[in-house]
């Protein structure tokens, strides 16, 4: 039952609706948005528990988070599984880099697991051994993965003073800096409601461990079949394309998206507009919303088939669309060794948020960075 104290925060908070994130960070397109006045935090948050105990039809699930500290780097998603990397010391030859992931899901009996990724090609990893405070700990697994003797070993030192950790093959050493990793570290078990229980990788304790956050639910995303897998460009001479322009200019803020700025260049590469019919009612239009040095974004409208097109924006960042799929991958800097990833897909009436990731800190990891950190995972359920 809702507070009547509860209620009372819901009228005099006086929220405004445009927010982006329904459903632990999912956009749900088509929906009112809500953007949230600079108020007290508490007050928020009960007011938007009543709102969605209101609203009983909205999922609510786990938010995922990121938080860096010195060379650290903590990324949780929505099942509660969080994702910890640290790397070689920021200011350090780029010959030299490393880093380690730490992977841990929620609840009681999840163990930590790590995983080894390196700038340089040196064959297989197992040519890669371990030295932490001039202890040899053994070679590493194939893949990079670390056994479970070595995990325990780092999880123990890393949070110590000056901790030593080597990697190394042949003459070529690796050196995994600890400079922020007790933050990170307490960070993932202040998520994982770990603190002051046995399971804690710091600040251990003998609290209940049935406190814990236990694995979450992720939510289940049809991907409806759509008509076009891919897109074709509407001509500038064709009257579709004056008429879809119009609309966009005029329900589009310049802020968002400036198609209106790249239109006037009367260039085929700025000026294209590309379509998709998604089923009989429905499609999309994709247009430049703007462009940098090494990444750029299309819009993606979400519109009706025929006029009014009521197109709707779903991001302003998109560099593909693909079968019912728009997602958008950017670079972190030109060098190209970190990317950050979101999807969302077509459920048959909506785009919904299917998938937000990034690959690490731009500490330049080869391979575009380590494996994906998410901050939101769903199921995919094919139609």
């Amino acid at each position: 039952m809702i507070s009547k104290r509860c209620i009372l925060l819901v009228i005099f908070a006086k929220l405004k609706f445009f927010i982006r994130k329904f459903c632990a960070g999912g956009k749900v397109i088509g929906l009112p948005e809500i953007h949230l006045q600079k108020v007290d935090f508490m007050l928020i948050k009960c007011s938007l528990f009543c709102v969605l105990a209101v609203f009983s039809s909205i999922s609510y699930s786990l938010e995922g988070i990121s938080f860096e500290h010195k060379d650290w780097y903590l990324v949780c998603d929505n099942s509660g599984t969080c994702r910890a990397a640290g790397y070689t010391a920021e200011g350090r030859s780029h010959r030299s880099s490393i880093a380690v992931m730490f992977t841990r899901e929620a609840g009681e009996s999840a163990e930590v697991k790590g995983k080894v990724f390196i700038e340089e090609k040196t064959g297989h990893f197992d040519s890669l051994t371990l030295t932490i405070n001039k202890k040899n700990w053994g070679s590493l697994m194939s893949d990079g993965t670390l056994n479970h003797s070595q995990v325990k070993a780092l999880l123990d030192a890393l949070p110590q003073k000056d901790a030593e950790v080597v990697f190394s093959a042949g003459h070529t050493t690796w050196e995994l800096s600890d400079k922020g990793v007790s933050a990170v570290f307490r960070k993932m078990d202040e998520f994982q409601q770990r603190l002051n229980t046995p399971s804690a990788l710091v600040v251990k304790g003998d609290q209940a461990q049935k406190k814990l956050l236990a694995p979450q639910s992720i939510p289940k995303i049809k991907l409806a079949r759509v008509h076009d897998e891919k897109t074709s460009v509407i001509s500038l001479d064709d009257n579709r394309y004056r008429e879809l322009l119009a609309e966009l200019i005029k329900n589009t803020d310049k802020k968002e998206c400036e198609v209106e700025k790249y239109v006037a260049y009367k260039d085929d590469f700025f000026s294209k507009m590309e379509f998709a019919e998604l089923n009989d009612n429905q499609a999309i239009i994709k247009m430049l919303c703007w462009h940098g040095a090494y990444n750029y974004g299309y819009g993606v409208w979400l519109i009706n088939n025929k006029k009014p097109y009521n197109p709707k924006l779903v991001t302003d960042s998109a560099t593909y669309y693909q079968a019912g799929r728009v997602g958008r991958a950017h670079k972190g800097r030109g060098l190209g060794d970190c990317f950050d990833h979101e999807e969302w897909v077509f459920d048959g009436n909506s785009f919904q948020l299917a998938q937000a990731y990034d690959t690490g800190l731009c500490r330049s990891v080869a391979g575009g960075g380590i494996d994906p950190m998410y901050t939101f995972i769903s199921k995919i359920i094919k139609d």
